[in-house]
């Protein structure tokens, strides 16, 4: 089952980002418990993501955890 993190970072809320390389690079430069993953919507972009839940995902939608600390 596909899942995602259900919680924007109050830095970028739902500011979208186009790679999922330059999506890391911003998490990275968070702390953890602000950016906890990444989550991708089909289509539209990257979103970065905090929290520990994880939702069961509609098909366009997954996150990506960022390795703990």
């Amino acid at each position: 089952m596909k899942t995602y993190y259900g919680h924007h970072t109050s830095q970028y809320g739902d500011q979208k980002f186009s790679s999922l390389k330059e999506a890391k690079h911003k998490c990275n430069e968070l702390s953890y418990d602000e950016c906890a993953g990444i989550t991708l919507i089909e289509n539209l972009g990257f979103e970065l993501r905090k929290g520990n839940d994880l939702i069961p995902s509609p098909d366009n939608v997954i996150s990506y955890a960022r390795p703990g600390e």
